[in-house]
């Protein structure tokens, strides 16, 4: 549905809202990814911050435990027992071969085709959203070209018909079918300026996905690199020498328990002081270079979503590109705005200006900015307003073989019965 504002008085300043979307649904998904991008952020941060002191004091607290523990001595020993911990012997070693042997190639590889993947979707989003966006451009100039052309046109069959009616006698009135055929040219400049005004809109649309599109690939191809640098990183020595104490204090409690001499007791209890002195160690290293890179990579993926979440909501209202008065507005609130008509025009009414169609190269060579003009108006009968030429415009049309110029006037004074579209006839002086 919309909402309209500003249209009591008709009168709206630049950047005033017109209409807007119900904007509740693009709020909420503003919301979800800014709350998407605190926790990401908090998760960076926490990573660089470390572990909690709570964390490092039971670390502590365990490495206490283990070194109270050496000097105690197993109770009974069973068939079971010495099966489980052999089982557990077993688990430890496989654990530490797999730390030293590094990530596995299938892991390795899936990883690097994940990021081969994101480098030719990065490849594929800005050839095909470029195309996209070049095609909308070709579009635009085609629609204008065709603009010019009915325009041509129409102001072809408008003076042919003037002419015709000025060489009727009295009581003679323009044959129906010439008035049909001016009406049906002015219908097609009418249809290809809409044409023209879509295109417009479809060329800022597909510039404006093009830029969200290549930053969201970017994003992704960062994404699968941290995550690939994190896997070639491999094991950190701390989780390594973790599971040398594993193993080890397995073998102890093993050796103990399949009658060994005593000092197998030690060993295991050594073993579980090195096990839990590594994990103390582990909580107060630093941070791996391939961790943060992967925490920052989320940060920068979250930030690609709020602000595409905020560009969704700022589209979601149409704001007046200047100030003036609203004269056509096509919006009703709650209904759903057609992509294919125009919403609104807004006109600046506090001047006017006369452009002249049918000035021909050698007219236009006598015609200089700043020269005295008379204007005259179909629709004001012996009214004569003066004015001034403003600006010449430096490129000429090809109109079926005459080369004319756009002349720009304005008029020294107002009259409040001017209205769009009049036609005007100007004189003006070459001296």
């Amino acid at each position: 549905g919309l909402n309209c504002e500003g249209l009591i008085t008709l009168l709206v300043a630049k950047g005033a809202p017109l209409a807007r979307l119900d904007t509740r649904d693009l709020e909420l998904r503003v919301a979800q990814a800014q709350a998407a991008l605190d926790r990401a952020k908090a998760n960076s941060a926490k990573l660089q911050e470390g572990a909690s002191p709570e964390a490092i004091a039971a670390a502590q607290a365990e490495v206490n435990r283990a070194q109270a523990q050496m000097h105690q001595v197993n109770g009974d020993v069973t068939s079971s027992d010495i099966v489980a911990a052999k089982a557990r012997l077993d688990q430890a070693r496989a654990n530490l071969a797999q730390l030293l042997a590094g990530p596995k190639t299938t892991d390795r590889r899936a990883a690097q085709a994940a990021l081969d993947r994101a480098n030719a979707n990065l490849v594929s989003a800005r050839d095909s959203l470029s195309a996209a966006k070049t095609r909308a451009q070709a579009d635009v100039e085609k629609a204008a070209n065709e603009l010019r052309n009915s325009q041509a046109a129409y102001q072809q069959i408008y003076w042919d018909n003037r002419k015709a009616e000025g060489e009727l006698g009295a009581g003679q009135v323009l044959p129906p079918e010439l008035k049909e055929q001016e009406a049906a040219a002015q219908r097609t400049m009418n249809d290809a300026e809409q044409d023209l005004a879509k295109a417009q809109v479809t060329y800022q649309e597909a510039r404006q996905n093009e830029i969200t599109g290549i930053a969201a690939a970017e994003a992704t191809v960062r994404d699968e690199q941290a995550n690939l640098d994190k896997l070639l990183a491999g094991s950190d020595a701390d989780k390594i020498a973790a599971a040398r104490a594993e193993v080890a204090q397995a073998e102890a409690t093993l050796a103990k328990l399949r009658g060994e001499q005593r000092s197998g007791s030690v060993d295991a209890a050594t073993a579980a002081v090195s096990n839990a002195q590594a994990n103390l160690e582990q909580l107060t290293a630093k941070p791996r270079e391939a961790d943060l890179a992967v925490a920052m990579a989320e940060v920068s993926s979250a930030e690609v979503e709020v602000k595409q979440a905020q560009l969704a909501l700022e589209q979601a209202t149409l704001a007046s590109p200047i100030g003036g008065t609203v004269a056509v507005m096509n919006l009703k609130v709650g209904e759903v705005a057609s992509a294919s008509e125009i919403a609104a025009i807004v006109a600046n009414l506090g001047t006017w200006q006369i452009e002249t169609t049918d000035l021909t190269e050698l007219s236009v060579a006598h015609v200089h900015e700043g020269a005295s003009v008379t204007i005259k108006f179909d629709a004001l009968p012996g009214v004569e307003i003066p004015g001034k030429v403003i600006r010449i415009k430096p490129l000429g049309e090809n109109k079926q073989g005459d080369i004319t110029y756009t002349v720009i006037v304005s008029p020294d004074q107002q009259d409040v019965r001017l209205r769009w579209n009049m036609t005007a006839a100007v004189s003006i002086g070459t001296k």
